[in-house]
């Protein structure tokens, strides 16, 4: 099972917050970080030989991994230059019939893509089930019954409040779990209200770890 922190733009485009946040992801027993390449047009990430070159290193010193969703051709060849392990695809970007979306896929890397399979079939794609509403709340919440690597979802990304819906969908399978992470949850940005904490983080590793064993 994968856990991913995702610090998105939560970093407020400051490489000492960004740093923190990678080591406090690694430190709470995270295997991935997760950021955002090619958005919006003055995204500093765009820059690789800056921002996102220092993001990876740092990653790379923390032995945690250096994941971004792509959300332009530019954003696509920061990760190629990059060499990022695998790709992340937007519910945004999936659904938007966008040729960006055949043009990550076309790279060839594994691709996580937080939308609903399509007709199309591809062999280097893991669907992950998302809502695509921040905050999620538990109404609107429809967990699939079953997850994991011959299922119709691989994993989960989840905008909700807390740990216990990533800890449920892990109880049913799932191999792929990604939760908004910050150190601010006052920000003024659309995901910072329910992020959750790097200890959250830590305790949804922990249990995470201990269910995906009795599973």
């Amino acid at each position: 099972m994968i856990i991913c922190a995702e610090i998105g733009s939560l970093h407020k485009g400051n490489q000492h917050l960004a740093y923190e946040m990678i080591r406090r992801s690694a430190e709470a027993g995270a295997d991935i970080c997760k950021f955002q390449l090619g958005w919006p047009a003055d995204d500093q990430l765009r820059h690789v030989d800056s921002f996102a070159g220092f993001l990876k290193e740092s990653c790379e010193h923390f032995g945690i991994e250096f994941l971004a969703s792509i959300w332009s051709l530019e954003g696509l060849t920061v990760a190629q230059i990059l060499r990022m392990n695998r790709y992340k695809i937007s519910n945004q970007i999936a659904l938007s019939g966008e040729p960006l979306f055949e043009h990550i896929i076309a790279d060839g890397k594994e691709t996580l893509v937080s939308a609903p399979p399509g007709g199309k079939k591809y062999k280097n794609v893991r669907w992950i089930y998302t809502v695509s509403q921040y905050p999620t709340y538990p109404k609107y919440l429809h967990l699939p019954r079953t997850f994991g690597e011959d299922e119709k979802y691989y994993g989960y990304s989840s905008h909700t409040h807390g740990i216990g819906d990533a800890l449920i969908a892990i109880s049913r399978g799932a191999e792929y779990i990604e939760k908004h992470c910050t150190l601010d949850r006052e920000m003024v940005t659309r995901d910072a209200s329910f992020a959750i904490t790097f200890e959250e983080l830590g305790e949804l590793v922990r249990l995470g770890r201990e269910i995906e064993r009795l599973r």
